[in-house]
């Protein structure tokens, strides 16, 4: 998230040092932007090197953990998988809340899917921005992330995959400041994707995921202006020792059960905006629920979600 960008604005600077020097780095960045790069499933396990730096716990009772967790592996809760393990009957759109500066929480996820529950596992979705930057589109890609275009989810999700995404976006990364619960989660388009697919939508949360790093920019500032208008996240970051190393924030993922959207997995090809606002509707409710259910447990019992 620092080195990929970096590449792509040293060229002009490092011109006036050594030409030849900046014709070679600009020569790598279109390379990388531009070649074709696909899935590595091994890749999602690296991440489970993170769990113990990041105290990940989790409000799942997953096949082949104890409660309380093992060694080695995220620590586990109690509530039953949504779906169960190599039993998955519909289409599931995972949408996690908040998205953070850097979605730390967005690589603990498939590493936790990769160790324990591979069936859920489908698709993510990003900013056709990200999938620009050198060494960012690499991994992204890896990790089964592509852009985030309606078109593109939604033949993702006929193919029978699921997806996961943070739908508070770019949006949600200027709200984004730690010991904060703030999150953008009024989307009519994610609601009408829903519908259209007939898929069930799964409200999650990650506490602490506001807290990996500060950052310069505010929602209403111009950074955060011109970063909604580009549908990408200009900003500058720091964690630990005012490095891009992030503090060792304990992090708790909840998920809620599904929302089940059409009795019998039936699709509404035009959903009428009273459908679309009251999935809206129970799509906030119960993620205020889960909020509530889980803050204590979490380590934040004082804290208030607003929703955005």
């Amino acid at each position: 998230f620092y080195i990929g960008p970096l590449m792509l604005i040293a060229p002009p600077f490092l011109y006036l040092v050594s030409p030849q020097t900046a014709l070679c780095l600009l020569i790598a960045d279109a390379v990388l932007v531009v070649w074709p790069s696909r899935e590595w499933p091994w890749f999602r396990g690296v991440f489970q090197l993170w769990y113990e730096l990041f105290d990940f716990h989790h409000n799942l009772a997953l096949p082949g953990q104890a409660k309380g967790g093992a060694k080695g592996g995220a620590k586990g809760g109690s509530l039953p998988l949504p779906l169960e393990h190599g039993q998955l009957e519909r289409k599931t759109i995972l949408a996690m809340h908040p998205h953070g500066v850097i979605p730390i929480q967005g690589f603990l996820w498939p590493a936790m899917c990769d160790q324990y529950m591979c069936d859920m596992y489908g698709f993510g979705a990003t900013t056709d921005a990200a999938m620009r930057v050198p060494l960012l589109r690499q991994v992204l890609s890896w990790l089964s992330a592509g852009s985030a275009h309606r078109d593109v989810l939604r033949k993702g999700l006929d193919d029978g995959k699921n997806l996961y995404l943070l739908p508070g976006g770019v949006s949600e990364i200027f709200t984004s400041q730690p010991g904060t619960h703030v999150i953008i989660a009024r989307r009519a388009g994610l609601m009408k994707l829903a519908l259209r697919t007939g898929a069930c939508l799964v409200p999650m949360y990650v506490f602490g995921g506001t807290d990996f790093f500060d950052h310069l920019a505010t929602s209403g500032g111009w950074l955060g202006r011109a970063s909604r208008r580009l549908r990408a996240g200009f900003t500058l970051f720091w964690g630990q020792y005012y490095l891009p190393m992030p503090y060792p924030a304990k992090c708790c993922m909840v998920m809620a059960d599904p929302v089940i959207l059409v009795p019998g997995g039936g699709k509404v090809e035009n959903p009428t905006q009273e459908q679309i606002d009251e999935l809206l509707e129970r799509y906030l409710d119960a993620t205020r629920r889960l909020f509530d259910q889980y803050k204590a447990q979490a380590g934040f019992a004082d804290a208030k979600l607003e929703i955005r």
